[in-house]
């Protein structure tokens, strides 16, 4: 109602005052009286408009700089997650593509197999699953298991 003050008639104004005054509305009283330029009938809701809007004023400038803070605290933040999980996957199938490693045999390549592994935290030392204890054949399994996974990782995206 504040915002359509500015295009209403001298009639309007003069309803939607006496509105305001009837259901002690401070900020649209205050607003009419000084568009209009009159003295407040009632200085008391004439005054709770003017602290009404400080107040709203200063809690929306707040609001504001609090969002922002947030915003710039957000921005320095490391990316989430789900994102650093996604990339994982989709170096491990990187490497996968540009090595002639072949996944299907199983017991070659162990060495390079291991190291690829070795890009997921669960694989590293004490961790979930030290994979340093696995044979070869282990190592070449758990390679084309996490190699089909990467891929359906990387399709759903």
């Amino acid at each position: 109602m504040v915002n359509s003050l500015d295009v209403m008639t001298f009639d309007e104004l003069r309803e939607t005052r006496i509105d305001a005054i009837s259901n002690w509305n401070g900020p649209n009283y205050k607003t009419i009286c000084d568009l209009l330029g009159l003295e407040p009938d009632i200085p008391e809701l004439y005054e709770q408009g003017e602290a009404e809007k400080i107040y709203l004023g200063r809690k929306a400038s707040e609001y504001e700089d609090s969002r922002m803070r947030e915003f710039e605290r957000n921005k320095l933040k490391t990316p989430p997650i789900k994102e650093a999980v996604q990339k994982r996957y989709e170096t491990f199938s990187n490497l996968w593509l540009n090595s002639r490693i072949d996944e299907k045999n199983f017991a070659t390549y162990t060495n390079e197999k291991r190291k690829a592994l070795l890009i997921f935290p669960r694989f590293q030392k004490n961790h979930i699953q030290d994979i340093e204890r696995y044979d070869d054949l282990q190592i070449g399994k758990l390679y084309q298991k996490m190699i089909d996974y990467s891929k359906k990782r990387i399709d759903k995206i």
